[in-house]
C-alpha cells in the first residue's frame, strides 16, 4: 500500500496566483527533487505531523491519510484541495488514489496541484486528476532550465486540467540570460500570458522596470501578484 510523507495539512486561502483569496484546503507533502533556498516547507522527513493539533506518524498509508482527512474536514468548505509541498507530483499513485476515493464522497470539490514544473511526465499521469495547475518556472534552478522545452512541450498535451505559469524570482531578480532563454522557450511555445511573484514580496523598481521592459517587446502579457498569505501574516 502506498505511503507518503505528510508535512501538515491545514485550511487556508490560496496566497499566490490567478486564485488568490480562494478557500483550499492545502496537503502539504515532504520531499522534493530541487533544493530551492527560499522554500517555506521542511523536507528533513520528519517523524510526524499534525492536523488540527492532533498528531500522526510519518510514512503514513494513503488509507489512514484519507479517512483522517474526511473526518477533520468538512469538504464542502472548500474550493479546492491543494497538494503542495515539497514538489507533490513525487507523490502520484498517493495523490491518485485520493483524488478517486474523495470523487466518489463529493463531486463538487476541485483538485489543485501546486508543482515546480521539473517533472513534466508525473503532471501529464496527473492531468485527468487535477482541475487546475499552478506550474512554477524556477529560472534559477540548473533541473528546471533543463526541464523547460519538455514541461512547455507537455502543456499542449493537456486535456483535462487548467493550468497557469508562475515565475518566483527574489530581490535581485532573474539572471539576463536566463530570463532571455525563458522568453525564448515561451514564444516558441506560444505562451501568451506568465505571472511574476517576488519571493517574501521583496522587489525594487528597478526589477520591476527591467521584466515589464523585456515583455513588452513579446506577445506574452505579464502580471505582478505578490505573496498575499505573507502579507496578511497567515500559512
Amino acid at each position: 500500500m502506498e505511503k507518503a510523507y505528510v508535512n501538515e495539512v491545514f485550511s487556508s486561502i490560496q496566497g499566490e496566483g490567478l486564485y488568490i483569496g480562494l478557500y483550499q484546503l492545502f496537503i502539504r507533502f515532504e520531499g522534493c527533487n530541487l533544493s530551492c533556498s527560499y522554500c517555506d516547507t521542511d523536507n528533513s522527513n520528519k517523524k510526524d505531523f499534525e492536523i488540527n493539533g492532533k498528531k500522526y506518524l510519518n510514512p503514513i498509508t494513503v488509507d489512514n491519510l484519507l479517512e483522517i482527512v474526511l473526518a477533520e474536514f468538512n469538504l464542502d468548505l472548500y474550493h479546492s484541495i491543494s497538494f503542495t509541498g515539497g514538489e507533490p507530483s513525487q507523490q502520484l499513485e498517493v495523490i491518485k488514489t485520493m483524488v478517486t476515493e474523495i470523487r466518489k464522497r463529493n463531486k463538487n470539490i476541485k483538485f489543485f496541484l501546486e508543482t515546480n514544473g521539473s517533472l513534466p511526465d508525473n503532471l501529464i499521469k496527473l492531468d485527468e486528476y487535477m482541475d487546475i495547475m499552478s506550474i512554477d518556472l524556477k529560472m534559477h534552478n540548473k533541473e528546471s532550465i533543463l526541464a523547460l522545452p519538455n514541461l512547455l512541450n507537455m502543456l499542449g498535451k493537456l486535456t483535462h486540467s487548467s493550468y497557469y505559469l508562475k515565475l518566483p524570482f527574489d530581490a535581485y531578480g532573474c539572471e539576463d540570460k536566463n530570463l532571455d532563454y525563458l522568453i525564448e522557450q515561451l514564444t516558441a511555445n506560444g505562451i501568451k500570458e506568465l505571472i511574476v511573484q517576488p519571493l517574501d514580496n521583496m522587489i525594487n523598481e528597478n526589477i520591476i522596470d527591467k521584466l515589464f521592459t523585456k515583455f513588452s517587446k513579446t506577445d506574452i502579457t505579464i502580471r505582478l501578484i505578490a505573496q498575499t498569505h505573507k502579507l496578511l501574516s497567515i500559512r
